[in-house]
């Protein structure tokens, strides 16, 4: 598989906006996050419920370059503004 700017910028931004969670949840984005933890974009660890994940700076910071700070700014307020209506 070919790795494109527009074939990562799909589970980039997901891991961007959601910051942190269970490995579970990133499921559809699979193959991609094999290469995300052996590059160092995402740490993992577990809980006695499951698997989970977080993002590293390098990948914030790789976001950024790849796809502008207006890009990545806006994935944060997207993620921001989800979890704030989960409360609601």
């Amino acid at each position: 598989m070919i790795i494109s700017d527009q074939n990562i910028k799909k589970p980039l931004g997901y891991i961007v906006r959601n910051r942190k969670g269970y490995q579970s949840d990133l499921k559809k984005y699979d193959i991609y996050i094999k290469s995300f933890k052996t590059v160092g974009f995402i740490n993992t660890g577990h809980t006695l419920k499951a698997d989970t994940y977080s993002i590293t700076d390098l990948a914030d910071n790789y976001y950024k370059d790849l796809f502008g700070r207006t890009s990545y700014y806006k994935q944060r307020i997207l993620g921001f503004l989800d979890k704030l209506l989960k409360k609601i």
